[in-house]
């Protein structure tokens, strides 16, 4: 009889304390990702890698410019006539950021901000990679001028 009232005592214990812990608050929530706002500038380069010393070579360098707003999308501005003056759409998580350039056609031969890209952002300095490949890149570096 009091090894069974025991052992019974042990189980309402336990199951006490795994409802209790249930109930505590979790210290997992999930920070959502940085929202990128703001006006850029900075240059982007088109890299190509060297067969050869298998490092990659600038092509071409020139100027561009995007405002980010993540209610009203972004425009891009650019330097060049390799790359299309252009507006749309953005989402970002950690690690990706996908644009969808409502000016973009498949049939143009400039580039635009179309499709997913890697990209870092510490709140300053933005930047993000297209590549083409394992051979070619575009590589967008971009400081924060302003809000």
């Amino acid at each position: 009889m009091k090894k069974t009232t025991i052992n019974v005592l042990v189980v309402i214990a336990l199951f006490s304390g795994i409802m209790f812990t249930s109930c505590l608050k979790s210290k997992n929530e999930v920070t959502p990702a940085p929202k990128i706002t703001g006006t850029f500038d900075g240059t982007l380069k088109k890299l190509k890698k060297n067969m050869t010393s298998g490092k990659f070579d600038t092509v071409f360098k020139f100027g561009f410019a995007v405002r980010m707003k993540a209610d009203s999308g972004f425009t891009a501005t650019s330097d060049s006539t390799l790359h299309s003056n252009s507006h749309g759409k953005f989402a970002n998580d950690y690690s990706y950021i996908q644009f969808d350039d409502a000016t973009y056609a498949s049939s143009s031969t400039k580039l635009f901000l179309h499709g997913v890209y890697i990209y870092s952002f510490d709140g300053t300095r933005l930047q993000f990679l297209a590549s083409k490949g394992d051979t070619v890149a575009y590589f967008y570096d971009l400081k924060k001028i302003s809000n």
